[in-house]
């Protein structure tokens, strides 16, 4: 089965090899872990997005109730023509014309309404940026400190394997010079076996 799992010919022979497994422990403060985390994580790398994207909403919705004022301005210069090229002009005939524009809404009901709904949708935006900030912070601590709880296990494992292996050396020790019995050595290498799993495990 575990051939056919694999996609090989079950008549191909296999031949498997022990494989020591190391751990190296991963260098890195929790700080660093965290700016780390609001670089890379696309979660939130859209939050501040949501957010910005609420804020010009809002800043639409807020215009919209303001009074529109339109700034118009036009110039025009008469001159006649002069019968000799490059005669002068009469540059005193000179017209300069600004107008302005005020529109104020009578009903404005409907910008007022889309202004209060801009307002609500912020500051749930507002919100969940703040939720979102302190969950990934937080998320990150704790899968920190459970790796460094782990790192800890592996350390108390690995000692506890170099004294299995003392022990396993003293009893096969101990048999060969007849102050041990079989059953020793076998429960030396069982305990010595139940450590190095117990490593491979944390």
């Amino acid at each position: 089965a575990f051939k056919i799992d694999l996609g090989l010919p079950p008549d191909l022979d296999l031949e498997l090899a022990p494989e020591t497994i190391e751990y190296v422990p991963l260098e890195l403060a929790a700080e660093e872990a965290v700016k780390l985390a609001f670089e890379n994580n696309p979660e939130w790398r859209n939050t501040p997005l949501r957010l910005e994207d609420a804020r010009r909403t809002l800043e639409l919705a807020a215009n919209a109730t303001l009074p529109q004022v339109d700034l118009t301005a036009s110039h025009s210069w008469n001159t006649t023509t002069e019968p000799e090229l490059f005669s002068d002009y009469d540059t005193e005939s000179r017209n300069w014309t600004v107008g302005v524009t005020v529109s104020v809404p009578i009903d404005a009901r409907t910008q007022r309404r889309e202004y209060q709904t801009a307002v609500i949708a912020y500051r749930q935006a507002e919100r969940e940026y703040f939720r979102a900030h302190d969950r990934l912070i937080a998320a990150v601590r704790a899968q920190m400190i459970q790796l460094r709880q782990a790192e800890l296990a592996m350390k108390f494992q690995k000692r506890a394997i170099g004294d299995a292996e003392k022990a396993a050396r003293l009893a096969e020790f101990d048999y060969q010079r007849g102050q041990g019995t079989n059953r020793d050595v076998l429960d030396a290498q069982d305990r010595l076996l139940e450590a190095q799993n117990a490593y491979e495990a944390a």
